[in-house]
């Protein structure tokens, strides 16, 4: 399904949308391209109804829980979710990510590793404790306290490479929401740690990926080297 899927956002090159008023063109049809992908389950010619992404190809996150999901998302993934309960174990969970897509002939660094966790207000989580029977233990990390509290855990995780960023699960809706707004952010803001989107700014931009290349357009231009070294 990866493959299938990034074969279509790249069937558009990046220059395919002409808009050629005189001629009456919208596209330059030689820039679009039949992906004729043949899998166990399901084919696709292609190509995609749409241009492709500002983005190159739109960020995929795989969640790693097993030796396979690790192998899939080594290879494949933009960003990878894991679970750690302790900070010593998001250290672990990020080395091994990134150590799994050096591996497989990765940068370390095309992966952003984040973290999924609980988190909630210490007042807050007591009343829904007392009005609700706490259910068992969770296998992630739970940042509970006061917003600033909770705030310098996330930056303290983040500055000792336990987390490229947070996957932040409420424990309460909305309450929890208004508070990680009004008491949360400013104190990451105030940290450095929480910049205000840039104008024109894509996910892949916000996690620090790189842009991928367009492989059709790569596939033409080194068959076209070749031909003219011929």
């Amino acid at each position: 399904t990866i493959e299938a899927v990034t074969r279509l956002w790249d069937s558009w090159e990046d220059d395919a949308v002409i808009r050629d008023i005189p001629t009456g063109r919208y596209l330059d049809r030689d820039k679009v391209h039949y992906v004729d992908f043949e899998g166990p389950f399901f084919s696709v010619r292609g190509p995609s109804i749409t241009p492709r992404s500002p983005q190159g190809q739109l960020p995929i996150a795989i969640t790693v829980g097993d030796a396979a999901s690790l192998a899939v998302a080594a290879r494949r993934a933009d960003i990878v979710i894991v679970t750690p309960r302790t900070l010593a174990d998001a250290q672990q969970a990020r080395n091994t990510v990134r150590s799994a897509a050096t591996a497989a002939g990765r940068r370390a660094d095309d992966v952003a590793v984040i973290v999924r966790a609980l988190v909630g207000d210490t007042e807050l989580r007591a009343a829904l404790d007392a009005a609700v029977a706490p259910t068992a233990a969770s296998h992630e990390a739970d940042f509970v306290g006061n917003g600033a509290d909770v705030a310098r855990t996330l930056v303290d995780w983040f500055r000792n490479d336990a987390a490229d960023g947070f996957l932040l699960l409420p424990d309460a809706l909305p309450a929890t929401l208004e508070w990680l707004v009004a008491e949360v952010t400013p104190t990451l803001r105030g940290l450095g740690h929480l910049a205000t989107p840039a104008a024109g700014e894509t996910l892949r931009d916000r996690f620090g990926l790189v842009r991928p290349a367009n492989r059709y357009a790569t596939s033409i231009a080194n068959a076209l080297a070749v031909e003219v070294a011929s």
